[in-house]
């Protein structure tokens, strides 16, 4: 197959046969030129769900599509969507981290028999005086509430 340059970067990575002779600096710069779709699509696939996916979820997600991008890509481009507030990055103590399209101030509930994990967008769930702990000298940078117990439908086993 005759591949020209302006074909390979106009078109999608998973669309043609990208012949292996071309040098490691091509390349670099064809995937570059896919990043604001892929971030895009990361981005939709995290806004779909309500489950709070792991980094290996969107890869094997993202891999659909994009067979070529590498879990490192993924990872880098989670790390964009959080800092420009796009999504959020979840700590659970799990050892990974999770994310979460819903971006809005809200609390979760984690189960201790399943490990889902649920958005609570209760009022007065994270009902805390900002400005009191202003006037006793703390700096407020974040307000994280967890609530975790047993989940309905563990319950129901």
């Amino acid at each position: 197959m005759d591949v020209t340059l302006d074909k390979l970067l106009e078109t999608k990575l998973n669309e043609i046969d990208i012949p292996d002779y071309l040098p490691a600096q091509i390349m670099n710069y064809i995937q570059c030129s896919l990043m604001p779709e892929l971030r895009r699509f990361i981005l939709e696939q995290i806004k779909s769900t309500i489950t709070h996916p792991p980094a290996g979820w969107v890869h094997q997600q993202i891999s659909q599509r994009f067979p070529q991008i590498g879990f490192g890509s993924i990872c880098r481009n989670l790390a964009i969507l959080t800092k420009e507030g796009s999504i959020l990055e979840l700590d659970f103590g799990e050892g990974f981290k999770r994310f979460d399209g819903n971006t809005e101030p809200h609390s979760h509930f984690i189960c201790y028999k399943c490990q889902c994990i649920s958005d609570i967008l209760q009022p007065g769930c994270q009902l805390v005086d900002l400005n009191k702990m202003q006037t006793m000298g703390y700096q407020v940078l974040a307000l994280k509430v967890e609530l975790r117990g047993v989940c309905e439908s563990c319950q129901a086993m």
